[in-house]
């Protein structure tokens, strides 16, 4: 996790500077750091605060109580769970993205498989994948679910527990034989290569949505981050990171 400082947030540092902190699943980490470069150019008064980390902990830490200003979570339930509590400011809240679940390896692998039903075979000995904390762990549970071999493959399993990057780095490092992660994942590697793609039918949509908290103090300015990132002007930058616009 990127641990960020000053989690006081939306307090103002300055009468000129306003601080946010946005707490964000691990997929986004890079479309991000991207997009905060354009933003301080068009609101140099206020700083964004990156906390990222898998979805499922992020949600546990505004749950505590820890001052979180806008959450993007790389799966919507854990925003169903927070707006359930009244921990949400429901109209500002939406789709920001969509992605997909696909398997890769490593690009010198040689292994003779091609399909989620394949990682059964015996030449896979061990997976890296998402646990229940990690949004991407969630869809993988529902993949393997449907190909009816999550039991099978969870003894080979390597769990991501803090941030589904770890799936990648597993793959680059060759410390796994296969990863199952983000369509957005492999796109930020040039040791990796996707080898499936996940059916649409096999899992929930892949939505990540964004809302203000209502612990924010500056929800005008942060309803200005949402409106920025959500708009046309934006859309480029998340295309290039593979993500696409949710209909």
């Amino acid at each position: 996790m990127i641990v960020s400082v000053g989690l006081n947030s939306c307090a103002k540092q300055s009468e000129k500077t306003i601080v946010l902190t946005v707490s964000a699943a691990g997929v986004f980490r890079d479309v991000l750091q991207e997009i905060d470069q354009f933003y301080k150019q068009k609101k140099p008064k206020v700083t964004i605060t990156y906390n990222i980390a898998g979805s499922g902990f992020l949600r546990e830490q505004i749950e505590q109580g820890v001052p979180i200003d806008i959450y993007i979570p790389g799966i919507n339930k854990e925003m169903d769970t927070l707006q359930t509590k009244g921990l949400v400011v429901p109209e500002t809240r939406q789709d920001l993205t969509k992605n997909g679940i696909v398997l890769i390896v490593h690009k010198d692998s040689n292994l003779s498989i091609s399909s989620f039903q394949d990682l059964t075979s015996n030449q896979v000995k061990r997976v890296a994948l998402g646990t229940g904390k990690v949004s991407a762990g969630i869809y993988t549970k529902e993949v393997l679910d449907f190909f009816n071999i999550y039991d099978r493959i969870k003894s080979k399993g390597v769990f991501a527990k803090e941030d589904i990057r770890q799936v990648l780095k597993a793959v680059e490092t060759k410390s796994v034989d296969v990863g199952i992660t983000y369509a957005t994942e492999p796109k930020l590697s040039d040791q990796v290569k996707t080898i499936a793609i996940a059916p649409d039918n096999s899992h929930t949509p892949v939505i990540s949505c964004v809302a203000v908290l209502k612990s924010c103090q500056n929800i005008a300015e942060a309803k200005e981050f949402i409106k920025f990132i959500a708009s046309n002007q934006v859309t480029s930058i998340f295309e290039k990171y593979g993500f696409t616009k949710p209909k």
